[in-house]
């Protein structure tokens, strides 16, 4: 089985190396080519952060950004961003149609929605996109996990909506389009992991990732 993407197809299963912030650590590109890796992983938040969606978009995408002629596969950074917001709650907040991050603790403030992380992710160029999702622990209580599953496919909506309009309105071809993936969350609950996938099924989507669980 293969993915038919715009820079390249992807053979499955297939190992993705995480380049986070645009670089995968102690290597460059040249050495990824060599190893034969087919794509790379890039998170949507941290590359927000810095250099930022406007800096990328003006340099032509990730792929020129970073010089990477392979498929590129952006994580939607809500990981991240949950991650911190629990490490310490000053951090900022997940709210039901957005999640506000403060990443200074105070005064700077992001709000990070599904509208917002499909158009950044469209901006890099990214082969394939990820929908935003509420991530949890997979040791959180059920009305938590329950609570992640309702807004998870809530923000998917959102997500495809966002998707299809940006590529109608850029009249993106079908051959030249990003594949849009949503994730799968509800812990370590089998009926909530069921309602999840079967939810995110009906919306429809290109591919499904599998949030943290047990």
């Amino acid at each position: 089985m293969e993915l038919k993407l715009k820079n390249g197809k992807v053979v499955l299963p297939n190992f993705f190396p995480d380049g986070t912030r645009g670089i995968v650590k102690c290597v460059d590109s040249f050495d990824l080519e060599h190893a034969k890796i087919d794509g790379i992983v890039m998170n949507t938040y941290h590359l927000l952060l810095s250099p930022g969606t406007n800096i990328i978009k003006k340099m032509g995408g990730l792929n020129k950004f970073v010089n990477w002629n392979k498929p590129i596969l952006t994580d939607s950074g809500g990981f991240q961003v949950f991650s911190l917001i629990r490490e310490n709650p000053m951090y900022g907040e997940i709210r039901n149609n957005q999640i506000i991050f403060r990443p200074d603790g105070n005064k700077k403030k992001i709000i990070f929605t599904p509208e917002k992380c499909i158009q950044a992710q469209f901006a890099y160029g990214s082969d394939i996109i990820m929908c935003l999702d509420y991530c949890t622990h997979p040791d959180d209580s059920i009305e938590i996990q329950e609570k992640s599953v309702n807004i998870t496919i809530d923000w998917a909506k959102k997500c495809k909506e966002e998707y299809l309009k940006i590529i109608k309105n850029n009249k993106i071809p079908e051959n030249n389009k990003p594949l849009l993936f949503a994730i799968i969350q509800g812990g370590s609950s089998f009926e909530l992991r069921k309602k999840c996938a079967s939810e995110l099924k009906k919306i429809g989507f290109d591919g499904y990732g599998f949030g943290v669980g047990h």
